[in-house]
């Protein structure tokens, strides 16, 4: 919602620099989350984020990662107790998970194509082309 709030801040912008404090207003805005995150001393729930607990709670089990070895062994254990490969292959993912899974690629690369790489760059084309719509020549 920021990035949308942004674009069309910097569209309707009339001179750089509105368009300028527009977009620094909109990245404080952004950072202000990480601003209280870093103010509260005594909250139960910042422990959650310190790395004693994450190197614990947020280790690999499974991996599809294309730099993963084949014969790689996981610490997750099948129902006989055997260790499951570390790399997943598409093969041995559930059908729920191939769903999820393609549908994740389709929105990836939505993402990479147009929203990260096109939108800035259309945005920078509307920006000089709007005004370019809005200015009458007179003979």
């Amino acid at each position: 919602m920021t990035e949308i709030a942004n674009v069309a801040l910097i569209l309707t912008a009339l001179d750089p620099i509105n368009c300028t404090l527009n977009f620094i207003a909109l990245a404080i805005i952004a950072e202000f989350d990480n601003f209280v995150f870093e103010a509260l001393r005594n909250e139960s729930m910042k422990k959650l984020l310190e790395p004693s607990v994450t190197e614990k709670v947020l280790v690999v089990a499974r991996t599809s990662s294309k730099k993963c070895k084949e014969g790689e062994l996981s610490k997750v254990e099948d129902e006989n107790g055997d260790l499951l490969p570390l790399k997943l292959t598409f093969g041995s993912r559930t059908c729920g998970n191939k769903c999820f899974y393609i549908m994740y690629k389709v929105w990836r690369a939505f993402f990479v194509s147009f929203y990260f790489y096109f939108l800035p760059f259309a945005t920078i084309l509307l920006t000089c082309l709007i005004p370019l719509t809005t200015i009458k020549i007179s003979n």
